[in-house]
């Protein structure tokens, strides 16, 4: 092998059974992503299946990750030493649940989503295989401020197939990417999603649609006083000066304005429920909280929405204390190095 060649290859990292053993395998995932989300196995055996590959093409990393059934929680710790990035994950396998920037998600298998990662996520997995890229946000002109905190592309639709196809075309040229060539490939895929997602740049402002921007407003009351058990379109009516029949126009896409409570409803306990700070409280309570008087139509209706009932989320918060890894250390560079510090070493591995 040409050893010229092989120091000129872009940074990666590598981890699986083979570098740390079965034993091991889960505690040495979680580390590597230790400033990036907690991770707990969903099941009382932790996972076997991690294994991960990671390359830093240029400014943007790319991932090809298998994992077994686990919970991730991006909490505010987590948000507050990051960097701005954009996720985008496809699942090739498996599926997720979660909320993120407090609202909820399901990812099923060939669909793009894409988060903004300066906001707080949570998620529960089933065993899957997933293909990835974290994205700068000033790489495709992205800002917080202005633009939604949540993308999703159907499977068969253009621009997901299009994004599909560029993610999976860099990570098959990875393995063997000369870093002469990163820029260019991260720079043609860069502007790919920025005009798959019509970002406009940071100093052009978009003029707001009135309808829209009527619909944020009205939304955005309903979800300070989600809590009101009196919350409806009628309340809407009379806040906004407009006639039912408006309110319910205004609402007609997102299956009408009680759908919309009783979803964002759900969103806020599945929030709380795995939320650090309300580990200790009774489920009854953030029924309640929620706007629920009744605990188990509110368990009845968070176990359709979300597949999973609401002690099952807070079991698995409550284990996050008692699931900690046993202190090794096993990485000497991941991929928190890459977005925090932006100077990795050329190929450096997950070790024993």
């Amino acid at each position: 092998m040409d050893d010229t060649k092989h120091l000129d290859l872009i940074p990666s990292i590598a981890l699986d059974t083979s570098i740390v053993g079965e034993r091991h395998i889960f505690d040495a995932w979680r580390e590597s992503v230790r400033g990036i989300y907690d991770v707990n196995p969903n099941d009382d055996e932790r996972g076997v299946h991690e294994r991960v590959r990671s390359y830093l093409v240029a400014s943007l990393i790319f991932t090809e990750v298998t994992l077994s059934s686990q919970s991730f929680s991006r909490q505010s710790s987590h948000v507050k030493n990051a960097g701005d990035y954009l996720w985008l994950k496809v699942y090739k396998g498996g599926e997720s649940r979660g909320i993120s920037d407090d609202r909820s998600f399901v990812i099923m298998p060939g669909e793009v989503h894409i988060f903004d990662y300066t906001r707080e996520f949570r998620s529960i997995i089933t065993d899957s295989s997933v293909a990835g890229a974290v994205i700068p946000h000033e790489a495709v002109g992205y800002d917080p401020s202005r633009h939604p905190s949540y993308f999703m592309f159907p499977s068969a639709s253009p621009i997901g197939c299009m994004l599909k196809q560029a993610l999976y075309t860099v990570l098959d040229l990875a393995p063997n990417l000369q870093k002469e060539d990163a820029s260019a490939v991260s720079d043609g895929f860069c502007s790919l999603l920025q005009s798959a997602l019509c970002l406009s740049p940071l100093g052009n402002p978009e003029t707001p649609n009135t309808f829209e921007a009527r619909v944020h407003a009205m939304k955005a009351y309903l979800d300070k006083h989600l809590s009101d058990p009196d919350l409806g379109p009628e309340r809407l009516s009379k806040e906004f000066g407009m006639s039912l029949p408006t309110v319910y126009r205004h609402f007609s896409e997102t299956g009408g304005v009680n759908h919309y409570i009783v979803n964002r409803r759900l969103d806020r306990a599945y929030s709380q429920l795995a939320s650090p700070s309300s580990r200790k409280r009774k489920i009854h309570e953030i029924a309640n909280a929620a706007g629920y008087d009744d605990p188990a139509y509110f368990s009845r209706s968070f176990s359709k929405y979300f597949g999973i009932p609401p002690s099952s989320v807070q079991k698995l918060n409550q284990s996050r204390e008692a699931n900690g890894s046993d202190g090794r250390k096993f990485a000497n560079t991941s991929i928190e190095d890459w977005l925090y510090n932006r100077k990795p070493q050329s190929h450096s591995i997950f070790s024993r």
